[in-house]
């Protein structure tokens, strides 16, 4: 802790110095520098999934800096087994994507980047954003990192580097979160076609250990430091690497009405568990009827992908349609077994948009290959008519078939379960609300899921004979007065039967006062998060198939909260911060899941930069 503080004072004594020492003093030099950087530098930033819609890069806000646990942000908010980059379930249903064949290995996909969120930039200038957060040492740390370049010959480099290394502060608990992205785009005006080659790699590693052995310890003087409470298991290894490697070709002809593109993918990888003694009675605790042989557990699955796209284009003023085939041949290893895929999918994709008011967007996909039978329609109106107001509304249709890990495991070379679902059918219709002069979101979702699979209270994987009705309601307002500000970020969710033991309620509350120092160059933020979870029931972790299941304990409410505090100068920022800033006060021990208590309070700090040079 004292580390922490000194960092932090050397920090803040920097910042403090660089308000002070600005070339111009007078009261409108914010404004003078603001003018000057707009003439000058050009940053616009856009993804491939949205090749046509180049954004600024956004530098005004703190706009959620604090949250550098993306568990912990209301669009990523997940339940956790304690540590940062450890195993993870989202607190909403979750929807699939797309009709293909999947593993179903999920619980640890909001560190991963996703090669369609990869960037690249529109600039002037070169760009680098770069993040670190430390807490309690060297062992336990948040880095990222985002470049942009442009070369010679319309050549855009780009890179995109975050992990996390959590060593934890209960055994065998450490996590090693990586995730690398490489983007080049060579642009051709003169032939109107675009090249954009893909790296994307992560990888992600977790020592699992269990849980507590027992809860009976916490009060205890001796055991306040956390390494001394037992646990379950040795500290077994999780890993689960995936690579893609993508090329895409952008050609475009009659004054840009007319569009081709093809994309090739090389995806390889595997998820990968394995404990080495399984002997004892705590092995039986965490593993129940998994435990097939006491000199050890391992679970393997390796997959590659080939991936092959082609589609054609044509856009005018008001209406645009595409086109398209995809082929994705899949190979999976599960133990010594070897399964071979090839899903072939037609599509289509209509945009129209009526004046400067109204747009309907529609895509359908449809399974012709291995998975035949399979489809996704969705559709989507979007109101612009009212002054001030954004008004969509959209209706979902979704067939697709389990996940492989839904429907047969293997543990060293014995067969769990092998199942024979039948598809799973969803229907989804919603619409949200924005109204920009009072910054509230609103969005709702109705739906029913026909022949839904959850896990039993073995972390075995059933199907129902019927249907789940469920709704999804959410609220996102924030208002500020002079200094003050508050923001609420709220979901609601019920099911007609909740199989998944999911929380009901789950918010997230901010109070802050804002306000400027060193003649007005120091933007100084600090409040109050408040988390709020109304859990239904409770989880348990199965980490041989990366189920989160029900359990009869049910998880208890915990007010958590946090104090922050956020500075920032340009393009400098810094953040402090106390997580779980109720245990200060309140000593009761915080779960999420069962047996996997989360962090007492911690001090962590963080700084980003943002620099155009």
């Amino acid at each position: 802790m004292r580390t922490s503080g000194i960092i932090f004072y050397l920090i803040f004594t920097c910042i403090a110095i660089q308000a002070q020492n600005i070339r111009n003093e007078n009261s409108d030099s914010i404004s003078s520098i603001a003018r000057l950087t707009a003439a000058q530098t050009t940053i616009k930033r856009f993804t491939i999934r949205d090749r046509d819609s180049h954004k600024n890069i956004d530098d005004t806000l703190f706009t959620d800096f604090e949250k550098y646990d993306p568990a912990k942000r209301f669009e990523t908010a997940s339940l956790g087994i304690g540590n940062i980059g450890s195993a993870q379930q989202a607190v909403r249903l979750q929807q699939r994507l797309g009709i293909n064949t999947v593993a179903g290995f999920h619980q640890y996909d909001i560190y991963k980047l996703d090669p369609d969120d990869l960037s690249f930039y529109e600039q002037n200038r070169p760009y680098n954003d770069l993040f670190f957060s430390p807490v309690a040492g060297q062992n336990n740390f948040v880095v990222g990192a985002q470049f942009s370049r442009d070369f010679a010959n319309d050549v855009n480099v780009t890179l995109d580097f975050k992990r996390y290394t959590q060593e934890g502060f209960y055994q065998n608990q450490k996590t090693k979160s990586t995730a690398l992205g490489f983007g080049l785009w060579k642009s051709n005006p003169d032939k109107n076609h675009d090249l954009f080659i893909r790296f994307v790699g992560n990888n992600h590693n977790e020592e699992v250990n269990g849980g507590v052995a027992t809860d009976t310890l916490f009060d205890q003087e001796l055991f306040r430091l956390r390494t001394a409470i037992p646990v379950r298991l040795s500290g077994d290894t999780m890993r689960h690497q995936h690579f893609n490697y993508i090329m895409d070709n952008y050609f475009d002809a009659v004054k840009d009405r007319l569009s081709m593109h093809h994309q090739i993918e090389f995806e390889t990888g595997y998820f990968r568990y394995g404990d080495d003694i399984t002997n004892t009675a705590n092995d039986s605790l965490v593993y129940g009827d998994f435990l097939v042989d006491n000199r050890g557990l391992r679970y393997y699955m390796g997959f590659t992908r080939i991936n092959n796209a082609f589609d054609l284009g044509w856009k005018q003023k008001v209406l645009g349609v595409k086109m398209g085939i995809r082929h994705s041949y899949q190979r999976y290893t599960p133990s010594n077994e070897s399964l071979t895929v090839n899903d072939l999918t037609v599509w289509g994709a209509l945009n129209l948009n009526i004046g400067n008011f109204t747009s309907f967007n529609g895509n359908l996909d449809l399974g012709v290959g291995d998975n035949a039978g399979n489809l996704e329609l969705k559709a989507m109106i979007q109101l612009d008519a009212i002054q001030d107001f954004k008004i969509n509304g959209f209706v979902h249709i979704h067939r697709y078939d389990p996940s492989l890990i839904q429907q047969s495991l293997i543990i060293t070379e014995q067969l769990i379960y092998n199942n024979a679902f039948a598809k799973i059918n969803d229907f989804e219709l919603g619409g949200s609300l924005f109204w920009e002069k009072a910054n509230l979101n609103l969005k709702f979702k109705s739906g029913v899921r026909d022949q839904a699979i959850a896990y039993d209270n073995r972390a075995l994987p059933y199907q129902i004979d019927g249907s789940i009705e469920f709704l999804q309601a959410e609220l996102d307002h924030r208002f500020e007065w002079r200094f003050i500000g508050m923001e609420n970020s709220i979901l609601y969710q019920t099911f007609s039967d909740n199989i998944f033991n999911l929380p009901k309620l789950y918010s997230i509350h901010n109070l802050y006062i804002q306000f400027r120092l060193f003649k007005r160059r120091l933007l100084t933020q600090t409040g109050i998060l408040y988390y709020n979870i109304d859990y239904d029931g409770g989880l348990a972790y199965m980490p041989l198939n990366g189920a989160f299941y029900p359990i009869a304990q049910e998880a208890q409410r915990y007010h958590y909260t946090e104090f922050y505090a956020n500075f920032k100068v340009d393009r400098f920022r810094m953040f402090f911060k106390i997580d779980n800033f109720t245990e200060l006060w309140n000593r009761e021990v915080h779960y999420q899941i069962y047996n996997y208590p989360q962090f007492d309070y911690k001090i962590r700090i963080g700084v980003r930069w943002q620099m155009y040079d």
